[in-house]
């Protein structure tokens, strides 16, 4: 029994060393359908519950205005040089991007 117990934690310390260097760090992000259904004038409110994640970072505060940043994320496409053409190939998700959303004094997106 002791040795059974001594293999299956040997095992599971070896799965949990093994799968720790899978685990990545990544921000939240959102999608550019919904970074283009932003409005001018919509409050930080509305913008993140559009965006349906909270800023990322905070990056400028004066006294008119402040500005935060959100990341989105395109979509790239892969495909053989040789076939390429305008509109083939695999949809995938490309790199990330920073969106910058300045409010103003009245707490509304200014652009």
């Amino acid at each position: 029994m002791f040795f059974r117990n001594l293999i299956f934690f040997l095992v599971l310390v070896f799965v949990v060393c093994a799968f720790n260097s899978c685990i990545v760090n990544a921000p939240r992000y959102t999608t550019v359908e919904k970074v283009l259904s932003l409005k001018i004038g919509q409050t930080g409110e509305e913008v993140a519950e559009i965006l349906g994640t909270v800023p990322y970072n905070f990056i400028l505060l004066t006294d008119s205005e402040y500005t935060v940043l959100y990341k989105y994320r395109v979509t790239d496409r892969t495909t053989v040089p040789f076939f390429m053409k305008p509109n083939n190939g695999k949809s995938i998700r490309g790199k990330y991007v920073n969106l910058l959303v300045t409010y103003g004094k009245n707490g509304h997106t200014k652009n």
